[in-house]
C-alpha cells in the first residue's frame, strides 16, 4: 500500500515553475498533483527524492514497483575488508530519511510509461503529473542462455540473492554459480554463509547470446574492482595487482585447475560450464576445462549439483528515457545511457537521471549519484544562494564514492565516464551539431 507523509513544518514551498497548461489534481481520482515525481526507490532514488523534499520544500511523490523499497539493496550482503557490508541496513537508513524528509512513497505501483508534460502514467490507470522527473530506474540482469537453463531449479542470480537475504531460503544444497562478475561473487558468499555448499564459480561457455565474459585473462584483470570485499590482506594485495594486464595474463597461465578462494567458494577461471543437466529439474552441470586462452581442452565431466545460479552480468534499464532523451551507446559503462550533464541533468528539459541507469556502479555511488540529482532540482527550484558552490560538492561526493568503491562492475567505468563527459561538452558547445554522436529520441 502506498505510504503517505506530510510536509515537515517550516519547510518553504517550492517556487511555481509549473509549464503552461500544467494539470492539477482538481478532485480527480486519476491525477495526482506533485512538484517532483521520483521513478524507483533503489539507492539513487530515495537519496534523489530526500534531497529535493528536505532541500527545496518540495512535494515529491516516489513511485516504486516493489512493494519493499530499496531496490537491489536488500539482497546484498558482503565483505568490505574485516568488515560487512548489508545493504538491507542501508535501504532501512533511507527509507528513514525519505519518511522524514516528507516524500511520499507509492511502493508496490509499476511505471507503464512518462511522457513529457511530465505525465507519469502507472499500472492501475492512474496518472502523476509534475514539472520535474527523476529516471532512477536502475539495471537489470542480462540473461546466460546455455542449454538445460529452463530447468527448475536454475535462477538468475538476482533472485538468488533474494530467496538468501530476503527470504531466508537457499536455492539448494549443493550449487554451482555460472558467471565471473562481483554479483556472483557476493552470491557464491551469500549461500556459503546460509549453509549451502558451492562447488565452484564457474566460467560461462562464451556461446553466442551470452555477453558475460570467458576470457580466463580478462576474468582475472576484472577481479581487481573485486579486491576490497576479498577477507585477507594478501588477497586483496593480489587482486590489486591483476590491474596489470601483463600480470593478470601470467596468472592466467599458473591459475591452478582448483581454482583460487573466493571467501568459502572457489572462482575455477579454468573450468567453464557447458551444460545444465537433468530430468525434470537440475541434477548436474557439465563443465570442461579451458587454456589460459579459454580454449576447450580434454573431455568435460558432470558435477552432480541440486541449483545453478546465473549471472550474466547487468544493464542499464532505458524503458522509459528513450523517447524522451538523448541516449548514447558507452560499452564502458554498460551499453546504452542518457546524454546526460555532469549534474545528471538530461537534454530534455525537467528530466534528470540517477543510478544504475546512466551506467553500472555500486550502491555507494548510486546513492551519491541521487544526492547530486536531487541537489541539481533543488538549484533548479532556486533553494540555495549559491547552486554552483552545493553542485560542486555533491559532484565531488560522487567522485569520491567512485574512486572508494568497494566493488567496481566495469573495469573500464572511469574511461567511461570520461567518453560521456566529452559527449555532452560537444553537445552543449554553442553550435554543436550533436545528433551524429547521440540518439535523439526526445
Amino acid at each position: 500500500m502506498p505510504c503517505h507523509h506530510r510536509r515537515r513544518a517550516g519547510q518553504t514551498r517550492v517556487p511555481d515553475d509549473r509549464p503552461a497548461g500544467y494539470a492539477r489534481g482538481d478532485g480527480d481520482r486519476g491525477l495526482m498533483d506533485a512538484d517532483v515525481i521520483v521513478i524507483g526507490a533503489g539507492p539513487a532514488g530515495l537519496t534523489a527524492a530526500t534531497t529535493a523534499a528536505r532541500d527545496a520544500g518540495a512535494r515529491v511523490v516516489l513511485v516504486d514497483e516493489n512493494e519493499r523499497i530499496g531496490g537491489r539493496l536488500p539482497g546484498q550482503l558482503y565483505r568490505h575488508k574485516d568488515t560487512w557490508v548489508i545493504g538491507a541496513r542501508t535501504a532501512e537508513r533511507l527509507a528513514e530519511e525519505a519518511a522524514e524528509a516528507g516524500v511520499e512513497i507509492l511502493s508496490g505501483h509499476q511505471v507503464w510509461s512518462c511522457e513529457p508534460g511530465w505525465r507519469v502514467r502507472l499500472e492501475s490507470s492512474r496518472t502523476l503529473t509534475a514539472p520535474k522527473v527523476v529516471v532512477a530506474t536502475g539495471a537489470a540482469e542480462r540473461p546466460l542462455p546455455m542449454p538445460g537453463w529452463t530447468l527448475p531449479g536454475t535462477l538468475a542470480i538476482g533472485a538468488v540473492q533474494q530467496l538468501v537475504q530476503v527470504q531466508r531460503i537457499l536455492p539448494g544444497r549443493r550449487v554451482a554459480v555460472v558467471g565471473t562478475d562481483p554479483l556472483a561473487m557476493t552470491a557464491a558468499e551469500e549461500i556459503t554463509l546460509a549453509g549451502g555448499e558451492v562447488v565452484g564459480i564457474f566460467m560461462p561457455s562464451g556461446e553466442p547470446g551470452q555477453h558475460a565474459e570467458s576470457s580466463p585473462r580478462k576474468v582475472l584483470h576484472s577481479l581487481s574492482g573485486f579486491a576490497s570485499a576479498a577477507p585477507a590482506a594478501w588477497q586483496r594485495l593480489g587482486a590489486r595487482m591483476l590491474r596489470n594486464r601483463a600480470i593478470a595474463a601470467a596468472a592466467a597461465r599458473l591459475m591452478p585447475p582448483s581454482g583460487i578462494p573466493i571467501g568459502e567458494a572457489k572462482l575455477k577461471v579454468r573450468h567453464r560450464a557447458e551444460a545444465i543437466l537433468g530430468a525434470g529439474k537440475v541434477e548436474a552441470l557439465r563443465i570442461r576445462k579451458v587454456s589460459a586462452q579459454g580454449v576447450p581442452v580434454g573431455d568435460s565431466r558432470e558435477i552432480p549439483v541440486d541449483a545453478v545460479c546465473l549471472s550474466g552480468g547487468l544493464y542499464p534499464l532505458q524503458e522509459l528515457t528513450t523517447g524522451n532523451c538523448s541516449l548514447v551507446e558507452v560499452p564502458e559503462v554498460g551499453g546504452l545511457v542518457p546524454l546526460h550533464s555532469p549534474e545528471l541533468r538530461t537534454t530534455a528539459p525537467g528530466l534528470y537521471v540517477a543510478g544504475n541507469v546512466t551506467g553500472i556502479e555500486g550502491a555507494a555511488v548510486a546513492e551519491r549519484q541521487g544526492a547530486l540529482a536531487g541537489t541539481a532540482l533543488a538549484a533548479d527550484l532556486g533553494a540555495y544562494r549559491d547552486p554552483g558552490a552545493r553542485l560542486r560538492e555533491a559532484a565531488a561526493q560522487v567522485e569520491l564514492a567512485r574512486a572508494e568503491a568497494v566493488l567496481t562492475f566495469l573495469p573500464g567505468i572511469f574511461s567511461g565516464r570520461r567518453r560521456l563527459s566529452e559527449l555532452w561538452e560537444a553537445h552543449a558547445a554553442p553550435g554543436s551539431q550533436s545528433e551524429g554522436k547521440a540518439s535523439d529520441d526526445a
